[in-house]
């Protein structure tokens, strides 16, 4: 599938200059495709079934995997969850505005907000970014970006470095730093 891993046995495995994991692939590949089978990353009563639970086959298979390939788990906290997924969409949607495919960060939120159910209390990405903090996100995300340079979503966007060397303006002064203030929606 031209994957590329190192020697050492490192969880990074490159395609198509992407990081990728063939674990759904082989997943897929026992037959264990989810509730449709019953079976997959959990077990289901039946084929078909809602409830999932724990799966000691998945379990062991993974321990296999991680034995072969001389990976070593380790625990990932539910802050660093957070910030991985929703710091490399925010930094998704600096992007966005940097190409010029949305006007302004109103635009980004509104779509979040109606069309993926973004909790409106929370003013859609954007708007998030704006209360917990452009230097942080920035932050976090160099630190992620150093960890896991194989991840090109957590390469901080030049915007939102931009913003923050202007001093992290508020979220209605940020098209007065964005190049492309024309959408192309």
């Amino acid at each position: 599938k031209g994957m590329v891993g190192s020697s050492t046995g490192t969880a990074s495995r490159i395609c198509q200059e992407c990081r990728y994991s063939p674990l759904g692939d082989l997943l897929c590949e026992q037959g264990r495709f989810g509730q449709k089978t019953g079976r997959g990353w959990y077990r289901y009563d039946k084929p078909g079934g809602r409830v999932a639970k724990t799966d000691p086959w998945l379990h062991n298979f993974l321990v296999e995997y991680r034995a072969q390939h001389g990976l070593v788990a380790r625990h990932i906290d539910h802050q660093e969850v957070l910030e991985r997924c929703l710091y490399a969409l925010i930094n998704e949607g600096f992007r966005i505005l940097e190409d010029g495919i949305a006007s302004g960060p109103e635009d980004i939120d509104i779509i979040y907000v109606l069309g993926y159910s973004w909790p409106r209390h929370r003013g859609g990405p954007m708007f998030y970014a704006q209360m917990v903090g452009l230097s942080r996100i920035l932050e976090r995300l160099e630190y992620y970006h150093q960890v896991h340079p194989e991840v090109p979503s957590l390469q901080p966007c030049s915007l939102l470095r931009k913003l923050v060397a202007n001093g992290s303006p508020p979220i209605h002064r940020w098209k007065e730093v964005i190049k492309n203030p024309h959408s192309q929606l």
